[in-house]
């Protein structure tokens, strides 16, 4: 399988390290975002946007390396952008992560280290669920949401896309987080919170 990663930051680094350890891939090259040069020991070439529409969608998977930030949407258009094309993103699960079979885990998901998902959870297109965090029994997740480390769902809660839940935080059972919402670090979430709002030590804020 010939993968391609959009994005050589931080978060290219974890996923090369999980997948580097699986022999059925061949890493054909990288589209560079900010124009990094790509360090000497990955042994892959760099592509540009339009070479990459250039190739064959049905001979290459792509992997989102675009981390999140909040005031940046690259990640989120950089998917939707190469799925209008015509091509797949590889849906990556670290072998500590422990995942129900009961759970549904869509395209382009990336379930990172010493994760958990739980019975009948839904995770959304694109969403990650970063180191050691989990995700309860019956709660869904809609696409491009983010769980920051240490991040802990509750049983049945909903989380609607593009949200981000801060390093560390815990969202309570029986709660919705609507659509494009900021949970910030260490937060403990009591009460549901509407569209479009940041969620700050206990106080829910307009952004």
């Amino acid at each position: 399988m010939n993968i391609i990663f959009l994005g050589l930051g931080g978060h290219f680094n974890v996923l090369f390290d999980i997948l580097s350890k699986k022999k059925k891939f061949n890493f054909y090259g990288v589209h560079c975002l900010l124009n990094e040069n790509i360090p000497n020991k990955y042994k892959f070439r760099s592509l540009s946007k339009k070479q990459i529409i250039d190739l064959n969608p049905k001979k290459y998977i792509l992997v989102n390396a675009i981390g999140f930030n909040l005031n940046n949407k690259n990640r989120k258009k950089m998917f939707n952008n190469f799925k209008k094309i015509g091509f797949n993103f590889l849906t990556v699960i670290h072998p500590s992560a422990t995942v129900s079979n009961s759970a549904t885990i869509s395209e382009g998901a990336q379930i990172l280290t010493q994760s958990s998902i739980m019975p009948n959870v839904h995770i959304g297109k694109n969403c990650v669920i970063n180191t050691n965090s989990s995700v309860d029994h019956d709660s869904r997740l809609d696409d491009h949401v983010n769980l920051s480390p240490n991040s802990t769902i509750c049983g049945n809660v909903y989380i609607k896309q593009d949200s981000y839940i801060g390093a560390s935080s815990t969202i309570l059972n029986n709660l919705t987080i609507g659509k494009s919402c900021h949970v910030f670090p260490g937060s403990v979430v009591n009460k549901n919170i509407k569209d479009k709002l940041k969620y700050i030590n206990g106080r829910i804020i307009a952004k």
